[in-house]
């Protein structure tokens, strides 16, 4: 993915996700819309991302989730919808913040940078562009981080700071070049602030410097650049050509370009007629942009807003005929205060509204959700915490009766086995009963109360471990019975040492394994 993503691209592309399921669909899905976003291809439908995403959210790790975030919200950039990816941005953001995922803070801060681009919000694309610079310095790859001054530097110049976009460009310096593109945007970064700073000559300099590196194309803003040196130097044959080739070039209808710079051209001609013509059309261009960015915020949190609204006043009003009948006068007082307080409140939430996004909307839906879950699981855990206290009084009563008198005899047989003072008796009838455990029958019948009371655990332990030697298993049988270490150890004909040897050796294998039940096998020990 990192070295070929062309060919991972390739390999993705030719798996049928609509074959997979579960898990292995959510994972092709994230994986096949990251090849496309490294391979530079931006995707315009959520439907391959939206896998990931809706199983994520229900299953799997939270780094499989913050990716499946960050890429939907990516696709939802794609399309300008600045509402919905600026939600699942702050949802990435969230988790890869809680794990540390520098990289990964640092792409999400950089869409937050571009989509802030797209909305003219100038303030907050700075502080996204220093948030990525600060986030990709602390990864290996220095590409990212080189790419991220860059973006910062034309961030500055969007808010009219040409001074520090020049500072961070010649920072950088031909030195950093990573590539032929770096190279050729870190040379169109420094034209405009240049312009604003009334280098005029230096950025002719730097257009001729896009030329030699085969960059015909410029950008419209660019143009306008061009136009505005040529205007200073007065070269008004220059003007007319380049204003000549915007009116026939295709910028990606940014119209808003080509009026300015016929303004700076009539302006310099002192033909305010004409530069106040086509003030007018960049004003209404420049109004259906920013109508058309507020739309996206606004038309969905208006809608989410008065849903909501005419739900609680229905609410209140019928509340309030209840109370009616005891007091007609009040009630009407009381409905005529509330009709004036929620108009006063649609009236200015209708002047705040710019600023209400959606996140509320999200964060009342995860406040319920996480309400209702903990609610579930204290609930479960209540369940499981009764059924441990009379499984643990079971397990006693059992291991009571069943193991009290032959462990007190093992315990005094090998503490006094190399005693002249043990009597013979006592050595043989610990050694008949310690002949009784050892017999196969007698393991196989405590294995069953094993399992019986303590979870089935050995039946697991045989499924989830069948290359598991028996003398192994053996060993475990009692050791999960709850018998002494020296029981243990006169069973299985073993020392103290063998015995913490095995119980440490086997616990590791376990602890390095992945099977399902692992913490029941760890919680024996």
């Amino acid at each position: 993915m990192t070295e070929r993503p062309d060919s991972a691209l390739s390999i993705l592309e030719s798996v049928d996700g609509s074959r997979l399921s579960g898990e292995q669909q959510a994972r092709h899905a994230l994986l096949l819309s990251r090849a496309y976003d490294k391979n530079y291809i931006n995707i315009t439908s959520d439907s391959l991302i939206s896998i990931a995403t809706d199983y994520y959210n229900r299953h799997g790790d939270e780094r499989h989730r913050m990716m499946a975030l960050f890429y939907q919200g990516v696709v939802q950039y794609n399309v300008a919808d600045y509402s919905n990816c600026i939600v699942n941005l702050s949802k990435a953001e969230k988790i890869a913040f809680e794990l540390d995922d520098y990289f990964y803070l640092g792409r999400i801060y950089t869409t937050m940078g571009d989509l802030y681009n797209s909305t003219y919000n100038a303030e907050e694309q700075v502080r996204c562009r220093k948030l990525a610079v600060a986030n990709f310095k602390k990864v290996p790859d220095s590409d990212y981080y080189l790419w991220s001054l860059l973006d910062l530097a034309t961030a500055y110049t969007d808010i009219g700071m040409p001074e520090k976009c020049i500072e961070i460009l010649d920072s950088l310096g031909s030195d950093n070049d990573i590539n032929s593109d770096f190279k050729t945007d870190r040379i169109d970064a420094a034209i405009s602030p240049l312009v604003q700073l009334g280098h005029y000559d230096e950025a002719l300099m730097k257009i001729d410097s896009l030329k030699r590196l085969n960059c015909d194309y410029l950008s419209a803003g660019n143009y306008l650049n061009l136009i505005k040196c040529h205007l200073y130097f007065g070269n008004t044959d220059s003007v007319k050509y380049y204003l000549a080739k915007m009116n026939k070039t295709d910028f990606d209808n940014n119209a808003l370009a080509i009026d300015l710079a016929w303004i700076s051209y009539y302006e310099d001609k002192g033909d305010f007629k004409s530069a106040f013509e086509r003030l007018r059309n960049a004003n209404i261009h420049q109004d259906s942009i920013i109508g058309e960015v507020l739309r996206q915020s606004v038309m969905r949190a208006q809608y989410n807003y008065y849903s909501q609204e005419a739900k609680r006043i229905e609410k209140d009003r019928k509340s309030l005929l209840t109370y009616a009948v005891l007091a007609i006068g009040c009630a009407v007082f009381i409905l005529i205060i509330l009709i004036l307080f929620f108009r006063y409140r649609i009236r200015r939430k209708n002047r705040e509204i710019g600023r209400i996004m959606s996140e509320a909307e999200e964060f009342s839906k995860t406040v319920f959700y996480q309400k209702d879950l903990i609610s579930a699981m204290k609930e479960k855990l209540d369940e499981q915490q009764k059924e441990l206290v009379n499984l643990y009084l079971g397990v006693e009563t059992m291991y009571g009766a069943q193991f009290k008198i032959i462990d007190d005899i093992c315990y005094q047989y090998f503490e006094n086995m190399n005693s002249d003072k043990v009597k013979h008796y006592l050595y043989l009838e610990v050694m008949k009963n310690i002949e009784a455990m050892r017999n196969p029958k007698y393991i196989n019948e405590l294995e069953g109360l094993v399992n019986k009371f303590r979870f089935n655990v050995i039946s697991k332990l045989r499924s989830q471990f069948p290359k598991m030697k028996e003398t192994d298993i053996k060993f475990l049988v009692y050791m999960f019975a709850g018998l002494s270490l020296r029981s243990i150890c006169l069973f299985m004909n073993i020392t103290i040492g063998n015995y913490y040897n095995k119980r440490t050796r086997l616990k590791a294998k376990i602890m390095s394994s992945d099977v399902p039940d692992k913490d029941l096998f760890l919680s024996m020990f």
